[in-house]
């Protein structure tokens, strides 16, 4: 295999902007998609485009990137949605995820969660109906319109009948609610809402679908969630997760402890309270440490991170495990707060 990795790339429109708004601007898109491949290096496996979201899985050098693509083809993409829609406003929801691949294997989950996804988003009944998705070319339904379907195919061995056969049985199971939450967690997407008959994305006691993610990065509902952010404040401190969080009696134990109440109260994750059983500690107590950690502009920083970050930095550890040498951040201000 040449010197090259995958990459899945997602954007989202903010607001009314709808990227197959009609046939004409939807069709630009698509080739703009299959444009933006021809550069050296670079190839194009699979592609979606949805009303509200573009995913785009491709090869591309190693020492590459996905920058050099994405940002002209963002540029272009908003030029194309403002001059439909002049009223102003951004026209992305947020900056463009994108994360990398080490194996077929993974490549392959991609190319399944993708082609479900206008299901999930109950725009069709079959991925096989997707229109703006390359998938139906890649399985004979449609003509191409200038997509090369081979690379993808390839990933599937053998000719291309045996390809498309083995494409169509990879994509008759359904992911999983679990599988899908970890999906939008990696792919930073906003939760779906689930449809009739389906469990809820939010979770009672949960105020907010950020949190909500969190729960779900965790798998073992509230005290999983916690123990992430615990976990993670413990990096940005510099501190071993050794140490003794819920029974010490130190200073650094004291603001683990009140910035991970300060995180579960302030994303909606929880109620103080919750967070003084889960430690085991009196909830006055916590509610005066939280009190003195806002105070220290160093903790607001921290208070403030997004869930989407935190849960990014989490799956780019490996399997839901933060390790210090990872994330470890100088702890450029001490903030002391009362045992």
């Amino acid at each position: 295999m040449d010197d090259s990795a995958f990459w899945h790339m997602c954007w989202q429109a903010a607001g009314a902007h709808d990227f197959v708004a009609d046939r004409a601007l939807a069709l630009r898109i698509r080739q703009q998609i299959v444009a933006a491949h021809h550069e050296p290096g670079r190839t194009l496996i699979t592609f979606l485009l949805a009303p509200a979201e573009i995913h785009i899985l491709a090869r591309l050098p190693s020492g590459e990137g996905p920058w050099t693509l994405v940002r002209p083809f963002s540029v272009v993409i908003s030029r194309w949605l403002r001059q439909r829609d002049p009223a102003g406003g951004p026209v992305f929801a947020s900056r463009v995820a994108a994360h990398t691949f080490t194996c077929d294997t993974e490549v392959r989950t991609q190319i399944r969660m993708i082609a479900w996804r206008p299901v999930l988003c109950q725009l069709c009944r079959s991925p096989m109906h997707a229109l703006h998705s390359s998938l139906r070319v890649a399985l004979g339904i449609v003509a191409g319109e200038g997509y090369d379907c081979r690379p993808l195919l390839g990933l599937y061995g053998g000719t291309v009948p045996q390809s498309r056969a083995a494409l169509r049985r990879s994509l008759k199971r359904r992911p999983s609610a679990r599988e899908v939450g970890r999906w939008e967690l990696v792919s930073r997407l906003a939760p779906l809402k689930r449809g009739p008959g389906e469990r809820a994305t939010k979770l009672r006691g949960v105020g907010s679908e950020a949190a909500a993610q969190l729960v779900a990065a965790g798998g073992d509902g509230l005290p999983g969630a916690l123990q992430i952010l615990e976990r993670w404040v413990l990096t940005q401190l510099g501190l071993h997760e050794e140490g003794d969080i819920r029974g010490g009696h130190g200073t650094d134990s004291a603001r683990v402890r009140a910035l991970v109440a300060c995180l579960a109260v302030h994303h909606r994750l929880c109620s103080a309270s919750a967070v003084a059983r889960y430690f085991g500690r009196s909830k006055a107590t916590l509610c005066e440490q939280m009190i003195a950690t806002k105070r220290c502009v160093e903790d607001r920083r921290i208070i403030g991170t997004a869930i989407q970050e935190i849960v990014g930095e989490v799956e780019a550890a490996g399997d839901g495990v933060i390790t210090a040498a990872a994330f470890s951040r100088p702890n450029t201000m001490t903030c002391m707060v009362g045992t």
